[in-house]
């Protein structure tokens, strides 16, 4: 299907009228496409060499029914969103950081996501921090009510750190739902696996034992590949304890046990209370 084109010309920077975000930050205009609206919100905040971090929002809001997908859409044929900061001025880096997402599931797979509203943060990195940074954005993500539609926001703003005094509260918001990575071997108390050991026999798997401090409330776990092994969506199986639940990866199909051996994983661990993020290698 072909994508929904939002149109605002980014051959040359021309930065838009800017509007209030709230508490120190500003937002470009809300673009609207079919189904959603997208605009960018600037902020800044502490780093811990004592200067200011400048941080974009990439705010997505889909219509009541509708979402849009996390990096890893899941297995029902979901569209990953993709950042494109090329045309941007004065920018070194922009790294993008994604909400815990939730899991939805029904006739068709599962679908991993958002709901309603979501914010990207992006940590914005100038090439020469006294000068204002144009920051270009073609935005290309998927949207998805019983089926999925490609969608395209183009977002162009000029900023300097000494524009923006703090942090908006939504972006705030959001960077408090991004999942801190972690050693598991030294979790501390956020959530952190057990054990993942591969399971043999006539149903092998990856079986995934969790630990959830702060209690399994909307508990849920997501595995992805580091590299270019394909992987089926991760499945729960249900509470061990109080604290604890239960999760397997199929391996009876596309994956076998013999390939996902020595595999570098990266695991999403969410809940309600807390949300980590780490890297196992598959033994």
């Amino acid at each position: 299907m072909k994508s929904l084109v939002i149109a605002l010309a980014l051959t040359l920077f021309v930065p838009p009228v800017t509007e209030p975000a709230h508490a120190g930050g500003f937002a470009t205009p809300w673009q609207e496409g079919h189904s959603f609206k997208t605009r960018m919100v600037l902020g800044s905040m502490p780093r811990n060499d004592g200067g200011n971090q400048l941080v974009a929002g990439i705010e997505i809001v889909p219509e009541p029914g509708w979402k849009t997908y996390w990096r890893n859409p899941g297995d029902a044929g979901g569209i990953p969103p993709n950042f494109d900061w090329s045309k941007s001025r004065n920018l070194k880096s922009a790294k993008v950081l994604y909400p815990a997402p939730k899991r939805f599931s029904d006739s068709i797979g599962t679908t991993i996501g958002y709901k309603h509203h979501v914010i990207f943060p992006v940590l914005i990195e100038p090439k020469d921090p006294a000068k204002p940074v144009g920051i270009a954005l073609d935005a290309e993500y998927g949207i998805c009510r019983e089926i999925c539609i490609p969608a395209r926001a183009q977002l162009a703003t000029e900023v300097t750190l000494a524009d923006v005094a703090s942090l908006p509260p939504a972006l705030a918001e959001a960077l408090s739902h991004v999942p801190i990575p972690i050693a598991n071997d030294k979790p501390g108390k956020r959530p952190h696996i057990v054990f993942a050991k591969i399971q043999k026999g006539a149903k092998p798997a990856l079986v995934f034992d969790v630990s959830y401090p702060g209690g399994t409330s909307k508990a849920d776990l997501f595995v992805e590949p580091l590299g270019d092994l394909y992987l089926p969506v991760v499945m729960p199986l249900g509470k061990q304890s109080a604290n604890q639940a239960r999760y397997a990866l199929d391996l009876s199909g596309d994956v076998t046990p013999d390939q996902i051996r020595g595999q570098r994983l990266r695991l999403t661990i969410v809940s309600e209370a807390a949300s980590s993020e780490l890297v196992l290698i598959v033994k």
